[in-house]
């Protein structure tokens, strides 16, 4: 799933099963797969058909199919019904597939690897944030238009072609995984591991940023002067937190203004399960949370929920 430009939600779904391959994959341990078996996920993905759906609240709405290829993507959508598939994993090969609304495919596009966000914001740029094995892989691509201190994020044109982002501040931190992200009207924004800055980034202009306190991040949402941000470590993995943007960007520090409790599932350990891993996961994987612009999304249990920003700075008696 993904949130498109308009606020409704983007759907991918396939006509193979990938999370049984996924599964089988995790249990190697005790089930050991050949390396040429058809049941890994690659072999399955090659078979598969993928559907897209746009679902407005109401409606769900029929898009194209196309081809399934990779078993691992991430999707986006632009504001004129163009749909953006793009495999996680790239090494030196194109892993991003531009489709028109009736699925005729566009363009192939290198945008990156060990992709972990991906998204469109509305002036049609791509914004990519990666986890930390980007570090290494996409740095000789990346040298002459990104400062290695941003290197977990990047920005290209709707052709593929890659724009100036950065260079990030040193006194943010080392920036090694892109834990949160949202696109907005005029760039992305995100929240990267070790130190969990807020950053501002735009093509070709300098980056805002302000220090944040709150570790674990994984979900943004602004309108600019505030953010609603999701996420923490063990129980913390639940909280929504609402904090205020002082000053210009320069190396401030966020304040925090509320906080409050997603409505996520416990988790109930597999079997074997070490206990240091239960500790760690405390809550079940939503199906999505995410940010665009100023509106939080939730899905959880087949339950759309959406949180806005003015709605909790009015709510607590702020302007």
């Amino acid at each position: 799933m993904t949130v498109l430009p308009d606020g409704s939600l983007g759907l991918l779904g396939t006509n193979v099963d990938l999370a049984g391959a996924w599964a089988r994959v995790r249990r190697q341990v005790t089930e050991p797969l050949a390396a040429d078996s058809p049941e890994r996920p690659q072999p399955v993905a090659a078979h598969g058909t993928a559907r897209l759906w746009r679902f407005d609240g109401l409606t769900l709405h029929d898009g194209p199919m196309v081809p399934l290829e990779r078993p691992s993507l991430e999707l986006a959508g632009f504001q004129a019904g163009r749909w953006l598939i793009s495999d996680t994993i790239a090494g030196t090969e194109t892993n991003g597939r531009l489709f028109a609304p009736d699925g005729m495919l566009l363009a192939r596009l290198h945008l990156g690897d060990a992709i972990e966000y991906l998204g469109v914001d509305l002036a049609d740029r791509v914004w990519v944030g990666w986890f930390d094995e980007g570090l290494s892989s996409n740095w000789d691509r990346l040298a002459e238009n990104i400062d290695q201190t941003a290197v977990v994020a990047a920005c290209f044109a709707a052709d593929g072609e890659m724009l100036p982002v950065g260079p990030v501040p040193d006194a943010a931190g080392f920036l090694a995984d892109v834990c949160a992200m949202t696109v907005t009207e005029d760039g992305a924004w995100v929240c990267p591991y070790t130190e969990f800055p807020l950053l501002h980034l735009r093509a070709g202009q300098p980056v805002r940023w302000w220090r944040n306190k709150l570790l674990g991040i994984n979900a943004i949402a602004t309108d600019g002067r505030h953010a609603l941000l999701t996420g923490g470590y063990r129980d913390d993995a639940a909280r929504i937190a609402l904090v205020e943007l002082g000053g210009d960007g320069q190396g401030e520090e966020v304040l925090m203004l509320a906080s409050w409790r997603l409505p996520l599932v416990k988790r109930v350990p597999p079997e074997h399960e070490l206990p240091s891993v239960a500790e760690h996961l405390v809550w079940d994987s939503p199906a999505l949370v995410a940010g665009r612009g100023d509106m939080l999304h939730l899905v959880q249990d087949d339950i759309w929920y959406s949180w806005r920003i003015g709605d909790a700075v009015e709510a607590l008696g702020r302007t």
